[in-house]
Formats: C-alpha cells, structure tokens, sequence
C-alpha cells in the first residue's frame, strides 16, 4: 500500500515522487518492482488488494509497478482488485503498470473485484479535477471476478484520464454477468461530472494489440462507454478514424473465444459520442 497526498484541505499537498519523472533509475518514481504477492490458497485469499497506490485529496505521485509475478509464481488468491490505482480530489499521477502476472484466483460472483483498476475521482472538500496518465502494457491477467482491466472516470469527476491499455492478455471472467476483458468509460455512471478521457487501445502491430478472451460468443473482449447523461463528458480515441468499434477491433484480438472474430468491441452511447484525441501517452 503507497498512499499519499492530502485530503484536509488546510493542509499541505503531499508527494508520493515527481507526476511526469519517468520511471528509469534515478527518476523521482516510488517503483513496486518484482514482487510475488499471493493469498495462502484459493480457499483463504487475501482480503484486500494485492497493490493500492493512490494519491488523494492534493498533490502529486508518480509509480512504477512492473514485474511483480511471473507466470511460475503470479499474483494469486486476491480477495479485492489486484492492482489499484486512483488519483483523487485535484491531485496528479503518472504510473505506468507493466508486465505484472495475475492469477487472482476469485470464484464467479464474488462482489466483482478487478484484475487491474484504474480511476480518477473527487475527493470531499478539495475538489474533482484530478488528472492521471497511465500506460499499462504487458500485464496478463486471468481468474478474476470481474474485468481484467478497468479504467473509469468516474460521474463525479471532472478531471481528465490519459490511458494507454497495449500489448495484455486477458482471460475470461469468472462471474455470470456481463463482464469484459476490458473496459474504459468516461462517466461509467450516472451524475453531475463531465471528465475527459483520452485512450490508446490496441495498436497496429502484434506485440501491441491486446488479447481478451470471452467463453460467451454474445459477449464483447472491449466495452467502451462515454455516458450521454453527463453531456459534457468527452471520450477521445487516440488516432481515431471512420468507427469506433471497428477502429478499436482492427487494433486488438479483442472479440469471443479464442481470439476475435471481427465483432469484439461494444460501444455503448455509440460513435457520435466519441471523438479523437492525442493525449494519451
């Protein structure tokens, strides 16, 4: 657990490293490196989240999490999301989350907890103009209850999430609901918020298309939402041209079991709310 800044509003903003540093040696970077992280068994996991590192209320942070697991000895037996990462209130965050295993271990229909969970939000009393810039990238993940990979604005923020989402391996949920490999949204919910999300998802060459497996063939790898009952909330693809969800497909081995089938994206809100952007990183 890494958590800083400041959620008293008197107070002064904490530093949890340099937001845009980098994270090469030497950089201002709290790195989370090459741990193996696991729950006894699949029948007494951990009760909390494998990473959490945030920052909240004001201030800024910069992370490293890479590594941790391997395909012998992953992250397994988690009881909550895996790895989670938020940047709150008017806070800023870079991070990048790279090449991590997850095995998490999580039985269908366990409250949902997430392989990797990204968001932006407002904190009480500071404000909800929090800004966070994350690539995650070369992270496999499987056996979780809920999505793989989630990255969210949430309805009460007005912030901005700058994301890039390449080069993963997502298994199939365990639970019974609807629950894609991947998920992005701008304003998931319902609520007075109108955040700006720029996303990178999938590329044009193999190492960097992800690959979202689904045992369901009326279920989608890739869910990407820009909720129309916040109007101002903006949902940029980087590189967008013609389609959404056959723009983002053609990046991605994104569809039903195994690996796509040319119908693996679901837009909800449709293509007019989307629009292009340069920002994600």
């Amino acid at each position: 657990m890494a958590q800083g800044g400041n959620t008293n509003a008197a107070g002064p903003a904490g530093f949890f490293g340099t937001a845009g540093a980098g994270f090469t040696a030497g950089a201002n970077v709290v790195a989370i490196t090459n741990n193996h992280i696991a729950g006894f068994s699949s029948a007494n996991r951990m009760g909390t989240n494998a990473i959490l590192a945030t920052i909240a209320g004001k201030g800024q942070g910069n992370y490293n999490i890479d590594g941790n697991g391997t395909l012998a000895n992953p992250i397994a037996n988690i009881g909550g999301n895996v790895i989670s990462q938020n940047s709150q209130g008017i806070a800023t965050m870079t991070s990048r989350i790279n090449n991590n295993v997850i095995v998490a271990n999580q039985p269908g229909d366990f409250g949902g907890p997430l392989g990797i969970s990204i968001a932006i939000d407002q904190t009480t009393g500071i404000g909800s103009t929090a800004s966070f810039t994350v690539t995650v990238t070369n992270n496999n993940v499987s056996e979780t209850d809920g999505n793989g990979i989630r990255a969210v604005a949430t309805d009460d923020s007005t912030g901005t999430l700058n994301v890039t989402i390449k080069g993963n391996t997502v298994g199939q949920s365990n639970g019974t609901g609807i629950s894609p490999g991947i998920i992005v949204a701008s304003a998931l919910a319902d609520g007075p918020g109108n955040p700006t999300v720029c996303a990178e998802i999938g590329g044009t060459t193999a190492a960097e298309k992800n690959t979202t497996v689904n045992e369901d063939l009326t279920l989608a790898g890739i869910f990407l939402r820009r909720n129309d009952s916040a109007p101002n909330a903006t949902f940029g693809i980087k590189g967008l041209s013609g389609g959404v969800a056959a723009f983002v497909d053609a990046r991605n081995n994104s569809g039903p079991a195994p690996f796509g089938d040319g119908n693996g994206v679901l837009v909800q809100q449709g293509d007019p709310g989307f629009t292009t952007c340069n920002t994600a990183p």
